[in-house]
């Protein structure tokens, strides 16, 4: 059974996967791929029951202080705070909202081919197929990028209006992403995506509009401007990036679109600079009682 080259290809694809939501420098880059080795395990009857025999090894990278400069007036975002809130008490909020969440990480994303092969494997059991009821022992196969313990919560569908920050359209839809190093670990980034498919490219012209007031009104003028909005009437111009950029010590937010032939695609992102401990909004700065 070749196990290191489907490994491989699994890897690959839970990180083109997730290689969708990359944005800004809030995400750690994920580590070069190496050889497929054994996971520990514990003892267990059943040789299908991986959940209860396999043990991650959680890696996480050097994190660091923040520079010296100015702090973020605020870290506080849809009602939730960078650096502070917690993996369960996000989970909550968007319950409460009635959002449709999951964790898009490598890590989840490898549990899930291991239930479906799981399935598989009981499946062909059943069937009397010797060869496709082999292959239990390719469960407790890993590779580094599962040592990462990162946690990807990812809405999809969600309807902006509902977030509740600010007004927003109704009926327009997104995607929710909520970044944590771990799950033990607080919020790190918070990402809002929408995809502009018409030829008017008015509501999203003033949807960028809106978010970049409203940030501006909570950490003061960018301190980068990227490309002038188009003018009424006018459109995005093609592969041409729109950004601004807040930048502190202990925290960023963008706004930023980016035309492609498929539509205006917008973001808005807070969140704390990678590699800086994504608790540092949260805590007083070195020297402050």
């Amino acid at each position: 059974m070749r196990t290191p080259h489907i490994i491989g290809f699994v890897v690959l694809l839970a990180a083109a996967a997730v290689g969708g939501w990359f944005v800004g420098r809030g995400d750690a880059p994920p580590a070069p791929e190496p050889a497929a080795s054994t996971a520990e395990y514990k003892p267990a009857a059943d040789p299908l029951d991986w959940r209860a025999r396999f043990e991650y090894e959680d890696r996480l990278p050097e994190f660091v202080e923040p520079e010296a400069g100015p702090r973020a007036p605020t870290n506080a975002v849809f009602g939730l705070e960078i650096g502070k809130s917690s993996l369960d008490e996000v989970t909550a909020w968007t319950k409460k909202r009635g959002f449709i969440c999951g964790d898009t990480s490598v890590r989840a994303l490898m549990a899930r081919y291991r239930d479906k092969k799981v399935a598989e494997i009981e499946a062909a059991k059943a069937a009397g197929d010797a060869d496709g009821a082999s292959g239990a022992s390719w469960l407790y196969r890993s590779s580094d990028r599962e040592k990462n313990p990162q946690v990807r919560l990812t809405c999809e569908r969600v309807e902006l209006a509902r977030i509740g920050d600010r007004e927003r359209p109704e009926g327009v839809m997104g995607r929710l992403l909520f970044i944590f190093d771990s799950a033990k670990l607080p919020l790190r980034r918070v990402v809002v995506q929408r995809r502009h498919t018409e030829d008017d490219h008015g509501p999203v012209r003033a949807a960028f509009a809106q978010a970049e007031e409203a940030l501006t009104g909570r950490l003061g003028e960018p301190a980068t401007v990227k490309a002038a909005l188009p003018g009424e009437g006018e459109a995005f111009a093609m592969m041409r990036p729109y950004r601004r950029h807040w930048q502190f010590s202990d925290l960023e937010a963008k706004v930023s679109a980016l035309r492609l032939k498929n539509g205006v695609t917008l973001y808005e992102e807070v969140g704390v600079p990678w590699p800086v401990h994504s608790d540092a909004p949260a805590r007083p700065a070195a020297g402050e009682p």
